[in-house]
């Protein structure tokens, strides 16, 4: 909406509320002309009950009047959009830059009229629940508009990292998580989604992670392909929390349905899922319940919660499953052909999945710093 419409919804609004506060007005007088008149059980009943009508009455005045300051902040914000638009639409034939501003702008205010709906609904139910920001919670809404709407609300760490990553794109902010993308996720033909494990939680390390999506993008689908950093749960902050099986139960039921969302949007996309370490186990349970993947791979795994591929339920044309692990990689301690702290290894033979050398012979750590590990991932994506 334009400012004049949101100006003169809320004085509309106002004006009702006045209504009502007259209303309530003349209720009161009524009861206090009741009380004049003498007692009585009779009496006393019906002035109850005309107290009792301005319950309802004081909650729609307040409703309106709130509404209505939602209606003219908003109004105001839409006034410092149009001026800056009316600002930069003469240059946007001849500047780049300008029209990549227009474009931002635009964005923003398609996130300012879902924001002001929003705030809105929290009023008119305040006990309802209006829901997070995310991915399948606006079906209709861009990437980009997604992205201002979450930085509205998102939190300083969030902004910065935004800030330091201009290809980033927000898309949900789950109970201090983040999901995010890199490069254009609406128009490349093949994305990877990239789950990390322990201590991913950690914001300060959410700069390093997005920059192994982008590589991971890059090595499995070249440069216009896109890249989903998927940090939706609370990870183990320790080994010793990572041997506890249910965060990762409870963020596989979440990353399945992202996965369906983004299906739902580009059903002809390619679509990969890489679980590095505990986000392997993640991986696991949300295959275990249907994953909207082409390509799984399985990257420093402890075990995926299933006994065999054939216990998953993947939804691509042809999906695989693949195993990276490196033979200097303590991981393998933590399982085996015969199970582990969270089932068996999926490297071994009878799991059904198909290992490939990483190109490194290093540590838990040694992989993304390795451009033959990264080839080696693009390789398993396009191997026939």
């Amino acid at each position: 909406m334009n400012a004049t419409t949101f100006f003169t919804a809320a004085a509309s609004l106002r004006s009702a509320a006045a209504v009502v506060s007259d209303e309530r007005g003349r209720v009161a007088a009524e009861t206090r002309a009741l009380a004049a008149v003498g007692t009585g059980e009779a009496l006393r009943v019906l002035q109850e009950r005309l107290r009792r009508l301005d319950s309802p009455l004081e909650q729609r005045e307040t409703q309106l009047r709130g509404v209505a300051e939602v209606l003219e902040q908003s109004g105001i914000l839409a006034r410092v959009l149009e001026k800056a638009v009316a600002v930069l639409e003469p240059a946007v034939d001849s500047s780049p830059t300008a029209a990549a501003l227009l474009r931002q702008l635009d964005s923003m205010g398609t996130a300012l009229d879902v924001m002001c709906a929003q705030q809105i609904s929290r009023l008119c139910a305040p006990t309802a629940d209006p829901g997070g920001l995310g991915w399948a919670d606006y079906p209709d809404l861009g990437v980009d508009d997604l992205h201002e709407l979450n930085l509205l609300t998102a939190p300083d760490t969030v902004r910065v990292l935004a800030a330091a990553h201009p290809d980033l794109r927000i898309l949900e902010t789950p109970d201090g998580g983040l999901v995010a993308a890199v490069g254009d996720l609406e128009t490349a033909d093949s994305v990877i989604t990239y789950v990390a494990g322990v201590g991913s939680s950690d914001p300060t390390g959410w700069s390093v992670q997005v920059d192994r999506t982008r590589d991971l993008a890059r090595a499995t689908g070249g440069p216009t392909a896109a890249g989903v950093l998927w940090l939706g749960y609370p990870a183990p902050e320790s080994l010793g929390q990572a041997l506890q099986h249910s965060p990762a139960r409870a963020a596989g039921q979440e990353l399945a349905e992202f996965q369906a969302e983004l299906a739902r949007r580009r059903p002809d996309q390619q679509r990969s899922v890489l679980g590095y370490s505990y986000g392997s186990v993640v991986v696991g349970e949300a295959a275990r319940r249907g994953l909207d993947a082409d390509d799984v791979i399985l990257l420093a795994s402890p075990g995926v919660g299933v006994g065999s591929v054939a216990e998953m339920e993947l939804h691509g044309e042809n999906p695989r499953v693949h195993v990276f692990t490196s033979p200097g990689d303590p991981i393998s301690l933590l399982t085996g052909p015969r199970g582990g702290v969270h089932g068996v290894d999926p490297g071994s033979p009878g799991f059904g999945a198909r290992p490939w050398d990483p190109g490194v012979t290093g540590d838990h750590n040694s992989y993304f710093d390795s451009p033959d590990f990264l080839a080696a991932v693009g390789e398993a994506v396009r191997a026939p």
